[in-house]
């Protein structure tokens, strides 16, 4: 029988490494978010091929199913909408006049999404 020890680490005040599998990027971009047939423009904090993390104001429960459209700049100079995601909502935080939702896109086919560009373009600003 394998055991594995497993250390708890209190959340809050951790100020290590990154502790997922896929790497977050810090970058500011705005998505379109769609859900039960609503939209709203978001902000986007965070972003990697495993998921990201926004600023919204539409209600969302964990467990819920999104879809995000990102906004890239595209050939012209002009922010474009592309790049549509599914995920799930992990957590919810409440926030002064906004909500902080981590989405997880882990599962999907990502990487064939574009993300890479959302990525290169986000952390430039």
């Amino acid at each position: 029988m394998d055991t594995k020890i497993v250390n708890f680490i209190q959340s809050d005040n951790y100020d290590g490494p990154d502790r997922r599998d896929k790497p977050r990027y810090a970058v500011l971009v705005a998505a379109e978010l769609e859900f039960a047939g609503r939209k709203e423009l978001v902000k986007v904090l965070n972003v990697g091929i495993g998921g990201c993390r926004i600023h919204c104001t539409m209600h969302l429960n964990p467990h819920s199913i999104v879809t995000l459209a990102f906004y890239v700049a595209g050939d012209n100079g002009k922010m474009e909408q592309k790049y549509p995601v599914t995920g799930r909502v992990i957590q919810v935080h409440k926030g002064k006049g906004h909500d902080v939702v981590w989405i997880d896109f882990k599962g999907m086919l990502v990487q064939e999404q574009g993300l890479e560009t959302v990525i290169q373009q986000g952390t430039k600003n």
